[in-house]
């Protein structure tokens, strides 16, 4: 993954296991060891962007609280 700067994972509201199991080693082994890697998550459902900031909040430079977030548009989270 040396050679890898972008990574984007389309559908994670989908709770596949492959997805959750990702989305875990993105969070535990990936991602605290290339802080230099961009990570593009992308779901069509409004209400799972709540999951997904909680659950990589730690790594956000931009954190958000839910009142702050507006379902209706794009976000972006930089991780």
């Amino acid at each position: 993954l040396s050679n890898i700067t972008h990574l984007i994972i389309d559908e994670v509201h989908e709770n596949t296991l492959e997805c959750v199991l990702l989305l875990v080693l993105l969070k535990k082994i990936i991602i605290p060891k290339r802080k230099d890697l961009k990570v593009i998550l992308m779901s069509a459902s409004s209400s799972f962007l709540q999951k997904l900031i909680h659950y990589f909040y730690e790594y956000t430079d931009n954190p958000h609280n839910n009142s702050d977030i507006n379902p209706h548009i794009p976000h972006i989270i930089h991780i």
